[in-house]
């Protein structure tokens, strides 16, 4: 996990012309770190090291997701840790992608009105399902790696 500082500039770069609107899961969403269900058992399962100095449980996640011509971006931002991942892709294709060398592939489509989509990554043999839809005003997301389910719930932002 890099230590680099974010800017805002970091975070919004490449939204120019972004369309927010059209999916009930399209915007900016923070997450509530304290309503975290199973992060530490779910992050253990996909291998990421809780003892890194800028890992730390109660940080919130920021999403940017967004649509920009026919794909569709989910850019992850955790500032205080100096990640920002932004994963680019078309609902129904599985598309590929990188991230601090580690290649992966992506595919997610509508079900019902959520984002339900599987992340791969071959190297390490993991796949990740991923579900985001709305429950009330909160966007919540529910996440499996190696039978570990992971929830967690977002607030909208102002796009």
């Amino acid at each position: 996990m890099a230590s680099k500082q974010i800017q805002d500039a970091d975070i919004t770069r490449g939204e120019e012309g972004a369309e927010w609107t059209g999916k009930p899961w399209l915007g900016k969403w923070c997450s509530i770190p304290e309503k975290d269900h199973n992060l530490e058992a779910y992050l253990a399962a996909m291998g990421v090291d809780m003892s890194h100095p800028n890992m730390k449980k109660d940080q919130p996640v920021t999403l940017h997701t967004f649509k920009k011509g026919d794909e569709y971006h989910h850019k992850i931002v955790v500032k205080e840790a100096g990640y920002i991942n932004d994963v680019i892709f078309r609902l129904g294709q599985e598309t590929p992608g990188s991230y601090n060398g580690q290649q992966f592939t992506v595919n997610y489509e509508e079900q019902g009105g959520a984002l339900v989509g599987t992340i791969k990554y071959p190297a390490h043999n993991k796949v990740i399902h991923n579900t985001y839809k709305m429950d009330g005003q909160n966007l919540t997301k529910t996440s499996e790696c190696e039978g570990v389910v992971h929830k967690r719930w977002y607030n909208k932002q102002q796009n």
